[in-house]
């Protein structure tokens, strides 16, 4: 389920249609644009994942046809990071470091984070993302037995006919 939301999110914050191609197309990753005499937006060539759990491993599978570059699973390599790439916090703990940094080098950041203090921090990064003109998807996991759990109590509150 986090990783669909992932996936979901990536496309409707318009990131798949830079360039990232789910699933097997068997070809080989898009090369990055922008060139010295080139005015278009450099494309997404590489989706930088940061963790190694069950979210991290699937999503190096589901993108086996673009490039994928895998990160200590406690912190982001940011000089491997470049603008236009995608940046997926999967790992465990703190993401708002490591969103900032990737902000900061031009790229597309996605936290599966849901602590309240970090959401917050990340919230407050908002204002970076716009400067760069790349999207921030904060809580894309939020909590992922929340949900359920919400659900159900809403549903306890309704009459049954």
């Amino acid at each position: 389920k986090v990783l669909r939301r992932i996936l979901a999110v990536l496309a409707m914050a318009g990131i798949g249609a830079a360039g990232i191609r789910l699933g097997g197309s068997g070809g080989s990753p898009p090369q990055r644009g922008g060139g010295a005499h080139s005015t278009s937006p450099p494309s997404v060539t590489t989706v930088h994942v940061v963790g190694r759990g069950v979210v991290g491993r699937r999503v190096e599978r589901l993108l086996f046809d673009h490039h994928v570059a895998l990160h200590d699973p406690r912190r982001l390599d940011e000089t491997r990071v470049h603008p236009g790439d995608v940046v997926l916090l999967v790992q465990g703990g703190d993401h708002a470091h490591a969103a900032s940094a990737a902000l900061a080098a031009g790229a597309h950041v996605v936290s599966a984070g849901d602590g309240p203090a970090d959401t917050r921090a990340q919230l407050g990064l908002a204002a970076l993302a716009a400067e760069r003109g790349v999207s921030l998807v904060v809580g894309a996991a939020v909590a992922p037995g929340l949900s359920c759990l919400l659900a159900r109590h809403l549903a306890a509150g309704l009459e049954v006919v």
